[in-house]
């Protein structure tokens, strides 16, 4: 009993630690379903605990300074937490247990979950007067002064019939195309978007939170004296909409659980495409009325819950950090983790991109870090959990010579990057430059395989891409990696390939940021190689849809001299046709 008394009240240090974060800084050390896992820990064993019935966790608390000088205010009504549920037959339970107390139907409001940072807002007389964070539940802080920088959301409510007193909830988040451009600006890394949001509106400066462009979708209304319209949640997200708060389309009212179940179907499998951050649906009695019978407790309303989508974030230990060379040079680092399986992809290996990417995580060997991963975006490391960093954690020191050919880096302070001037000296440089040109939107010899390419570097058959034409028979059959059959069909592919389209022709080069799309795009503009070759910078700002830092790394490569040399040599084999 002594252990497991142990046990809880370590726990609920944790889980008040977490919640003074989370509730007073805005942030999360842990992924969401950690922190679940923990409190549903903390619940099973609180039971077999008759500690708990006396009053020893109120002694625990952590007493941290308050950093920035908001007001504080008390919310008109408490912003509690929603329980949270993975399991769809929680769901069924959290139905019946409220038909069996009702004894009658009644309908349910289904909503997308925003990951963003909860506010409430007070209109009076239609007027914005306040707006304050979540906080504790009960008090936070009026951060109106930054929230009249957010576009949508409206300082003057319009129409007919607006209430005395209005409390507007709702969740202020950042759209992905917004974070990318703020990315793209200060050439600087964000942990998540839930972090930089918090970030944004606890800036005393309110021109940094104007410029990163915040947007707010309402989620809950509540009115001051006065009777709700038809009492329906669903109906005062409609009518408060048509005044000017902005509020989410994605939203339905029914009382079958199936439909329910297409709804967060549909939700799951499209969440990329709402453009925000979104991890799951609440689910919410629509009946104001039955609301307030219910009640709450002192966390939960009782009328709702979250139905979470499975967790895209893991936490993992950083094994080691490798160095590797990308085609450009770039030295690129890596990190080895404890291997996770996140939505049935094993993950072992994450790329770090650059060296303030890992200052500005804090990032060690031997640290532990939470992974995020969805389907449509590579893993990568979003947090540091420090408070788990031991004395064996040993700091990231990046090399000064090349790990592959040896050679000295050079150090780019603009992009925190290191590079190989090598080129095609470099071994690892050159199989890639060769990987891109055989490649299907270059060439299309696709037959021949990495190792192939990386015997025929070793052996020194190939020492630059136009060497690929000079592959023959007697060449090919002293390959290890090859049989006979195999030989045929290299020199088929090869021959094919002669015929080749322009924009294919572009893309085998291997110019920096020039894909498959620019190179149409230039292809389509210039339509014989000659003139690219021979094009001023204004000529190539000229194509449509090219960015001047694309334009200038076509214009560099193409003045090269021995660029100039590969082209001609290759030219000497193909034929290109627009």
């Amino acid at each position: 009993m002594n252990y497991i008394k142990s046990s809880v009240l370590k726990i609920k240090k944790k889980i008040i630690y977490y919640d003074y974060l989370y509730r007073n800084l805005s942030y999360s050390e842990i992924p969401d379903y950690e922190y679940d896992k923990l409190l549903n820990k903390f619940n099973i064993l609180k039971k077999k605990c008759t500690i708990i019935k006396n009053n020893i966790f109120n002694k625990i608390k952590f007493k941290y300074s308050n950093i920035l000088n908001f007001k504080k205010k008390t919310h008109l009504l408490p912003m509690l937490s929603l329980k949270n549920t993975f399991n769809i037959e929680e769901i069924y339970n959290f139905y019946k247990k409220i038909f069996k107390n009702l004894k009658k139907k009644f309908y349910l409001c289904c909503e997308l979950k925003i990951d963003g940072i909860s506010i409430s807002l007070i209109y009076k007389k239609g007027n914005l007067i306040q707006a304050i964070t979540r906080g504790n539940g009960y008090l936070g802080d009026d951060i109106i002064a930054n929230v009249l920088t957010i576009k949508n959301i409206p300082l003057i409510l319009k129409g007919n019939n607006i209430p005395e007193k209005i409390n507007i909830c709702g969740e202020i988040f950042i759209t992905y195309k917004n974070l990318k451009n703020i990315k793209k600006k200060n050439n600087s890394f964000f942990s998540n978007s839930r972090n930089i949001v918090s970030g944004t509106l606890k800036n005393i400066n309110s021109k940094i939170t104007s410029n990163r462009n915040l947007t707010f979708l309402c989620y809950n209304v509540n009115f001051s004296k006065q009777k709700l319209f038809n009492e329906s949640h669903f109906e005062c997200l409609k009518k408060v909409n048509k005044w000017g708060i902005p509020i989410h389309n994605y939203i339905k009212k029914t009382y079958k659980i199936k439909e329910i179940k297409k709804f967060f179907f549909y939700a799951n499998i499209n969440r990329k495409y709402f453009g925000f951050d979104n991890d799951g649906i609440v689910i919410k009695i629509d009946s104001k009325k039955i609301q307030n019978k219910i009640g709450c407790n002192n966390k939960y309303p009782k009328w709702a819950i979250a139905y979470k989508f499975k967790s895209q974030e893991k936490i993992t230990k950083v094994i080691n950090i490798v160095f590797n060379i990308s085609r450009y040079g770039i030295l690129i680092p890596i990190a080895y983790i404890k291997p996770i399986n996140i939505l049935g992809s094993k993950i072992s290996k994450i790329t770090l991109h650059n060296k303030k990417n890992i200052e500005m995580l804090n990032l060690y060997i031997g640290d532990s870090v939470i992974v995020k991963y969805s389907g449509d975006v590579i893993p990568q490391i979003i947090k540091v959990i420090l408070s788990k960093r031991t004395k064996e954690a040993k700091k990231i020191i990046f090399p000064t010579l090349c790990p592959i050919c040896n050679s000295k880096l050079k150090y780019i302070k603009n992009k925190y990057l290191y590079k190989c001037n090598s080129n095609l000296n470099c071994r690892i440089q050159l199989q890639e430059k060769i990987i891109n040109f055989i490649s299907k939107n270059g060439f299309n010899i696709t037959v021949i395989k990495r190792n192939i390419v990386f015997e025929l570097i070793k052996k020194k058959y190939i020492k630059n891409i136009s060497d690929i034409f000079k592959l023959n028979y007697k060449i090919l059959s002293r390959l290890n990696t090859i049989n006979k059959s195999l030989l045929y069909n290299i020199l088929i592919s090869i021959n094919k390939s002669k015929n080749i389209h322009l924009s294919n022709f572009i893309y085998s080069l291997g110019i920096e940021n020039v894909g498959k799309i620019i190179s149409l795009n230039i292809a389509n503009y210039f339509k014989y190689i000659s003139k690219i070759i021979y094009a001023d910078i204004k000529e190539i700002n000229s194509v449509p849809k090219i960015s001047k830092k694309i334009s200038l790394n076509v214009f560099n490569f193409m003045k090269k001299k021995k660029n100039k040399i590969i082209i001609s040599k290759i030219l000497k084999h193909v034929k290109i046709f627009i």
